[in-house]
């Protein structure tokens, strides 16, 4: 029952992705690496927080325009 739920959950959240706007799914797509690469830098580098947070958002922003306009999301 717990599998069917969790399916079922995926199917939703695969659709609501399917229906985004590019420009909102380019967000996603940069929020998505911003959490990557701060964690990553975080755990793994030699950055204080701050930097990881700054290398993480600006990253983000960066890989969300190049989606946006190349249309990657779409």
């Amino acid at each position: 029952m717990v599998r069917a739920s969790l399916v079922e959950r995926y199917i939703e959240l695969e659709q609501w992705v399917q229906n985004l706007s590019p420009a909102r799914n380019a967000f996603l797509h940069g929020l998505m690496w911003a959490v990557m690469w701060t964690t990553l830098t975080a755990v793994f580098g030699s950055q204080s927080i701050l930097g990881a947070v700054g290398i993480g958002v600006a990253g983000g922003v960066f890989y969300g325009w190049l989606c946006y306009s190349w249309g990657i999301p779409s």
